[in-house]
């Protein structure tokens, strides 16, 4: 099922865009989705939630099968599809994937760790243009590099990856995830954007594994450490602030999920399996035995039928703004969709301390 959309030349128009996210709520348009095309990585992170499922991948689905999915999913109404793995480019069938994805008519989202990133892979960007790459880069220097990836040399090979995006004029992005050992990092990593003319962002929120493993938490940064990066940055700053004055939390009324997964997102794993996000197995479907039409009403349907088995804090806490409240993640740190981790709730309690003599009150 596509949506009309008469308007979409009005897509900057903020009033247009509420209605439209609004109408895509309403029908449970699978708008956005994400695709692991392969389980396998050429990298070892310490705080990878893939854990031993990246040491053990599963059998990748061959490019035409890759095709079909998402020739389906663009016929349900997706527009943006995020690929991603594992590493991606590792996948034989990338470049048959990829241009399947654009000739569905996708804006179309690469997650990469640049490492493999060839002047054939940039030949291909170049000729399909994607809405943006985005290249995760795990330290300012070959040695924060190596001891957050386990690979030592990948850093030269990440930055002769950015360096081809950047001559071939392929837009790009610069991330991290912010970890004890790349916190020192930090300065030096926003450098490397703004020598690029790249945005860049950081994430403090390290996810248990999905295979139940716990030691990606030991590389968490303390919640007060992280929130002082955040607040020194002062577009994040004032990103939050915006953030703030202009969402207010909608509850959807006994409802556990509260978000767009199972609603307007999705994703697909290596193995073909469709899931409301990547951190949920709360509702899955096996899309090599069915179509993603069926596969999406499946999920959709037991995602909006989940309700807390017991009062629900998340649902009326002040502070949900400002936190990651996720059900999935939840799960894999506490062992429980409806109990979030104290980490979690720390980050938002000193986010709103940080922002609370910023933030203007909203206009009623």
């Amino acid at each position: 099922m596509a949506l009309d959309c008469p308007q979409a030349g009005l897509l900057g128009d903020r009033e247009f865009l509420i209605r439209f996210n609004g109408e895509v709520l309403r029908r449970q348009v699978p708008i956005s989705g994400g695709i692991d095309l392969t389980g396998r990585c050429n990298l070892g992170c310490v705080h990878c939630y893939l854990g031993g499922l990246a040491r053990v991948p599963a059998a990748e689905l061959p490019g035409r099968e890759w095709a079909r999915i998402i020739g389906e999913a663009a016929s349900e109404g997706c527009l943006y599809l995020l690929l991603t793995g594992g590493e991606p480019l590792l996948h034989p069938d990338f470049a048959e994937i990829y241009i399947a994805a654009k000739r569905a008519g996708l804006l179309v989202i690469l997650f990469t760790n640049g490492t493999r990133v060839s002047e054939k892979t940039c030949a291909l960007l170049r000729d399909y243009p994607p809405l943006w790459v985005e290249v995760s880069l795990y330290g300012a220097s070959p040695a924060t590099y190596g001891r957050t990836t386990g690979v030592p040399g990948a850093y030269r090979s990440c930055r002769r990856g950015l360096d081809r995006l950047a001559r071939h004029d392929i837009p790009f992005k610069l991330k991290t995830m912010l970890l004890t050992e790349t916190i020192s990092d930090l300065d030096r990593l926003q450098a490397i954007a703004r020598q690029y003319g790249v945005s860049f962002r950081f994430d403090p929120v390290v996810s248990a594994g999905l295979d139940g493993g716990r030691s990606p938490l030991s590389h968490r940064v303390e919640a007060a450490a992280a929130v002082a990066c955040e607040m020194a940055d002062p577009a994040r700053r004032e990103d939050w602030r915006k953030y703030l004055r202009e969402h207010r939390p909608v509850l959807r009324a006994g409802k556990l999920y509260q978000c767009g997964a199972g609603r307007t997102g999705f994703h697909v794993d290596a193995r073909g399996t469709l899931k409301p996000c990547v951190m949920s197995t709360a509702a899955t479907a096996d899309l090599c035995r069915k179509s993603f039409a069926d596969g999406w009403r499946e999920i959709s349907a037991r995602i909006d039928a989940l309700v807390p088995a017991r009062p629900y804090p998340c649902l009326e806490c002040e502070l949900r703004l400002l936190c990651a409240a996720c059900p999935p993640l939840f799960e894999l740190e506490s062992g429980s969709a409806e109990t979030p981790p104290a980490y979690l709730c720390e980050l938002a309690r000193l986010r709103r301390a940080a922002l609370a003599d910023e933030t203007p009150a909203r206009d009623e």
